[in-house]
């Protein structure tokens, strides 16, 4: 009797909470729905317990909107489920004889890290000194083709249906093969008076065979960044347009680099130089495809952190 009094206590007491959760979300929703900034708005918010699928609350669940940053849920718990916690992206730095005595292939297997900032074993800097030293340790000069693959997921790297305005900015990246830099450059300028053109300083990374058309003028006081980068996927130009802020000797906004391989394969030739004059010529015994370095990405749980 004691256990069956204590089990319905329990289940009172869960129910008596969930209803506590569910009036304190009608609460949050109907105050955020409140806001002066949502008049025009459309949003929905569901909520289920995960141990039996009862419904805590709904707002406008069943009306089709756009998910956007929401979606990187499913996203990350898809990539658990299938991959793991402990999964690390490889990049390969490959012998390719068949192409000639010093060229070299280079493998991506869709790494998000290679060349970012956010982890000190995937900067620009740390990628090439060890691959440096790798290539120095086997006497090998890559002085002949680079060759890197970008087909392994299609040759459309970005979904279908983004939009034109998103695509040429660094948050409507595409997802390549090889990824370099999180996909993203910045594009400094120099701006004068209201209404004047502004000058295009430098983009970093350099961008290796892309024409920069420059429409951007310096805004009114107090506007801010609204300028915006168009390209056409597969296509060498970028047409900067809109405003920045006036009277600045530096300002940088940030796009989407159009082909990520490409912009690797430059910057990766000028590390390449300065080995030539220490390096041996390439030894007889390389195999075509000998690995001659691989770097691995940080595990995906640390990737899942920085992606949500």
């Amino acid at each position: 009797m004691k256990k069956l009094i204590f089990f319905l206590f329990l289940v009172s007491n869960f129910n008596a909470l969930a209803q506590d959760i569910s009036t304190r979300l009608k609460k949050a929703v109907d105050s955020f729905q409140g806001d002066d900034q949502l008049q025009q708005a459309l949003f929905s918010l569901y909520v289920i317990d995960a141990a039996d699928g009862t419904v805590i609350f709904d707002r406008n669940s069943l009306v089709g909107l756009a998910p956007a940053s929401t979606q990187k849920i499913i996203t990350s718990a898809t990539a658990y489920e299938i991959l793991g916690k402990d999964f690390r992206y490889q990049t390969l730095f490959l012998t390719d004889k068949n192409r000639g005595k010093g060229a070299m292939a280079v493998i991506g297997s869709g790494d998000p890290t290679l060349g970012s900032w956010r982890f000190s074993q995937t900067t620009d800097t740390s990628v090439f000194r060890r691959l440096r030293a790798a290539l120095q340790n086997r006497n090998f000069i890559p002085d002949g083709p680079i060759r890197i693959p970008d087909t392994a997921f299609g040759r459309v790297h970005l979904p279908t249906g983004y939009i034109f305005e998103d695509i040429g900015n660094y948050y409507g990246s595409g997802h390549n093969q090889l990824n370099w830099n999180e996909n993203q450059y910045d594009l400094n300028f120099a701006s004068g008076s209201p209404g004047t053109p502004t000058t295009i300083l430098s983009t970093k990374p350099a961008l290796s065979g892309v024409q920069l058309i420059n429409h951007v003028k310096a805004g009114s006081e107090g506007s801010g960044d609204n300028a915006y980068l168009y390209f056409v996927p597969g296509k060498n130009e970028i047409i900067a347009e809109g405003t920045v802020p006036p009277h600045k000797a530096f300002f940088t906004i940030s796009g989407a680099v159009p082909d990520p391989a490409q912009t690797f394969s430059a910057e990766l030739r000028k590390q390449l130089a300065s080995l030539k004059s220490n390096t041996r010529s390439v030894p007889e015994n390389i195999n075509a495809s000998d690995t001659l370095f691989t770097h691995y990405s940080p595990p995906l749980d640390s990737i899942v952190y920085w992606f949500l």
